[in-house]
């Protein structure tokens, strides 16, 4: 009798520990372990609900931006790699100062929506802003995956981004990337039109349109791609796919940028850029236009004689 009563203290504490540990699990609801900091003010916090333009739904780890129009945003895990999905409504503006406009640390963002998110540069000198992504991306892990909306890289009339996305993996299905890049000023003393898009491991391109617009760069010596990979293997993970890019600026740089290659410390083999990816090479020292030629002869001059009427029509960059 005594051996089943302990037998049955033991069968006790077992069910009890099973369900104090089912219960401790479920407290760690769905971004109950992801924080924000908002501006400058480095202060972390859970509660959006004093911010303009901002809410947040832990429970479905959902950041919605609806008119939010401020400084930076930086999302954040102590706990490992935390989902999260950001709604994007109507128009949204970051203004940022320091390294980062749009921070993710330990953090996939999974933009949705049909709004768009601006994302700008305020300061005075160049000091290595990244856009989006982060900075110590080596100890920290960000993934971006873009499914609709427009995203605007903005610079300054004398700022331009180190790079705008620096991140280890990007996903673009469907929306608009557009990037405004200047030249940089390298470390060893030259000049550099800089990637727009710098990826750590992967990249996975199925749809939607790039846009980048050189502002400047005559002087710069080293132009990167569109899309470059800083892998240390010996591959590059990812494809490139049924989208449209959009290359404009001065043909000095456009004739020299690439849509897509790779840095490594050994050989590497590039992306397969598949044949439904389109490039539009853009110069803008040239003026580009629509032009609807119609060539007339008469039947007895043997097809030697030609008159020509035409009319044009300029083209904006979107509709190129």
């Amino acid at each position: 009798m005594r051996r089943l009563r302990f037998l049955q203290a033991i069968l006790t504490l077992m069910v009890a520990f099973a369900f104090a540990g089912m219960g401790k699990v479920t407290a760690y609801a769905a971004g109950s372990d992801v924080y924000f900091i908002i501006g400058d003010d480095g202060n972390q916090r859970k509660d959006l609900s004093d911010v303009n333009g901002l809410s947040w739904d832990a429970s479905s780890s959902t950041l919605t931006m609806d008119g939010y129009e401020g400084g930076a945003i930086s999302i954040f895990s102590d706990n490992g790699l935390q989902e999260v999905k950001v709604l994007v409504k109507g128009e949204n503006t970051i203004a940022f100062n320091g390294s980062i406009g749009f921070g993710l640390k330990n953090i996939k963002a999974n933009f949705v929506g049909t709004g768009s998110l601006n994302i700008k540069i305020l300061a005075e000198e160049h000091s290595g802003h990244v856009g989006m992504g982060w900075y110590i991306v080596d100890e920290n892990v960000s993934e971006v995956e873009i499914n609709g909306p427009t995203i605007n890289f903005v610079n300054t009339d004398s700022q331009g981004f180190m790079t705008a996305m620096y991140v280890h993996k990007l996903e673009l299905k469907s929306g608009k990337l557009y990037f405004e890049m200047s030249e940089i000023f390298t470390p060893i003393g030259t000049v550099a039109q800089n990637s727009p898009i710098m990826i750590l491991s992967e990249t996975y391109i199925s749809g939607g349109t790039i846009v980048v617009k050189y502002l400047d760069g005559a002087e710069a010596t080293d132009v990167f791609p569109v899309i470059y990979s800083r892998v240390n293997d010996d591959k590059v993970i990812g494809y490139i796919d049924n989208c449209v890019i959009v290359i404009s600026g001065k043909e000095n740089i456009t004739s020299r940028v690439d849509m897509a290659g790779c840095w490594t410390r050994g050989r590497v083999e590039g992306y397969e850029v598949k044949k439904t990816c389109i490039g539009v090479w853009y110069p803008t020292d040239f003026s580009a236009q629509n032009l609807y030629l119609t060539i007339k002869h008469r039947a007895s001059d043997n097809g030697l004689e030609f008159n020509f009427d035409y009319r044009t029509c300029e083209n904006s960059l979107e509709d190129l």
